[in-house]
């Protein structure tokens, strides 16, 4: 199993896992991280899956070694009823939001706000604060089973 951190070459691209928190940041001293996000380099595009995760401290200097092009994020959030009935929650609409301008994310793409009954989120929300926060600011929702492709240009 590769180091956190430590990039993995595969097919002439770049993976490299960073840690992911639900609650908080967990570590087993044997077992290591129990939660990953990937940063992926490829084709000149460096994209962020967070898989679960919330916002915890270290997580924007983590990734701010990467000039992300495009991130997949969480907006389902977390809240009080839904961890009572066993949900544990992610990052909410705000929160992506905010990490989306403090890492200057050059597209996000929101995930997890419909996976789950009961533990959904109207990404319209996601959209507006987004808005507020810079509304020149790349997003795309995407619908199920839709794809996404992403081409940078020399320039960047």
């Amino acid at each position: 199993m590769p180091e956190i951190g430590a990039p993995v070459e595969i097919a002439g691209s770049r993976i490299t896992a960073v840690p992911s928190a639900h609650t908080e940041l967990e570590r087993d001293p044997k077992r290591g991280y129990p939660y990953l996000g990937y940063v992926l380099e490829w084709n000149n595009v460096t994209v962020y899956h967070a898989g679960d995760t919330v916002v915890y401290d270290g997580l924007i200097e983590t990734l701010s070694a990467w000039d992300i092009d495009v991130a997949f994020v969480p907006i389902n959030g977390r809240d009080y009823f839904r961890t009572g009935r066993g949900i544990i929650g992610n990052t909410d609409l705000r929160e992506t939001a905010e990490l989306t301008e403090a890492l200057d994310i050059g597209l996000i793409v929101p995930t997890h706000y419909d996976l789950i009954e009961g533990n959904t989120v109207d990404p319209g929300h996601f959209v507006s604060h987004l808005y507020g926060l810079n509304p020149m600011r790349p997003q795309k929702l995407l619908r199920p089973g839709e794809l996404l492709y992403f081409v940078k240009g020399p320039d960047g």
